[in-house]
């Protein structure tokens, strides 16, 4: 089981939903300091769930088609 955080010192954050249900809630300056080469993808708990739904979110953002099906994650 994870670590309970209040989220009162980290706020903007972000919610992601993964496939597998579970919930993620990460302040938005984890994914600044992994831009500015800080901190690395290592530091997110399931990081690889993760970075796929990231990556299926960016693709259907830049209108590729079929990156819904890219969400979906097979066992």
């Amino acid at each position: 089981m994870g670590t309970v955080t209040s989220m009162d010192d980290h706020r903007p954050h972000l919610t992601m939903h993964t496939q597998r249900d579970r919930v993620h809630v990460i302040p938005a300056s984890v994914f600044v300091g992994i831009a500015r080469g800080e901190l690395t993808v290592d530091c997110l708990d399931d990081r690889d769930e993760l970075m796929s739904l990231i990556v299926a979110e960016w693709l259907d953002f830049h209108g590729l088609e079929g990156a819904e099906e890219l969400r979906v994650i097979e066992e």
